[in-house]
């Protein structure tokens, strides 16, 4: 959407900017647990062994990440740029913005195998 609005409001002389944070230390992933957790705690659901590897992984990539004073610092760098980028990773690995690189494919194969699911094999 952010790259739509951009081409529409050239014309007006407005700048589109799209700020995309990584990884940021802030309540939302506490507050998140804390509503879920009667739903995602209940060992029947099918979405129980998917919710523990996530937990894993999500652990082990919070590990480090920066408070939201890092966004803060990106916004006010497209604030005063005369010509702003597009967009602006923040708080994105090295490795993250690569695999953004090789296409949706990739990133989804990879996110698949993270969090160990399978593709559904259907007969025919």
């Amino acid at each position: 959407m952010s790259d739509a609005l951009r081409i529409e409001l050239v014309p007006f002389g407005i700048k589109v900017v799209l700020i995309e944070p990584g990884s940021i230390k802030t309540q939302f992933h506490a507050t998140a647990e804390s509503n879920t957790k009667d739903i995602l705690s209940n060992p029947a659901s099918p979405y129980q062994p998917l919710y523990q590897q996530y937990q894993r992984v999500n652990d082990g990539m919070r590990r480090g990440e920066p408070g939201p004073e890092a966004v803060s610092v990106v916004v006010q760098k497209a604030i005063e740029a005369s010509k702003p980028n597009a967009r602006y990773l923040v708080a994105f690995p090295l490795t993250g913005r690569l695999l953004m690189l090789l296409g949706d494919s990739v990133w989804d194969g990879l996110v698949r195998k993270l969090f160990k699911i399978r593709e559904a094999s259907f007969s025919k």
